[in-house]
């Protein structure tokens, strides 16, 4: 089975997601966070959260399509999930 347009539109952008979410978890647990004003080191956590839920959604949407079990995946494992 193959995608639709808009499904693979989906897929993209879950793995585009899902990168930024790896470099962003990558920055947090680094030294270098430490030196980010309190602040800032709140807000990046909230929008790691966000991007997590939203990459979920979109793990989400692909089960529904069935996409998971196109795939050698039976489950997806990605970062939101």
């Amino acid at each position: 089975m193959e995608l639709q347009p808009y499904q693979q539109r989906v897929l993209d952008e879950l793995n585009d997601l899902d990168i930024k979410i790896n470099k962003l978890m990558t920055f947090v647990e680094s030294p270098a966070f430490e030196m980010v004003e309190q602040e800032h080191q709140v807000l990046l956590k909230v929008q790691m959260n966000y991007m997590m839920s939203y990459s979920d959604v979109l793990a989400r949407r692909l089960d529904l399509w069935g996409y998971w079990e196109m795939t050698s995946d039976s489950e997806y494992d990605g970062i939101g999930v």
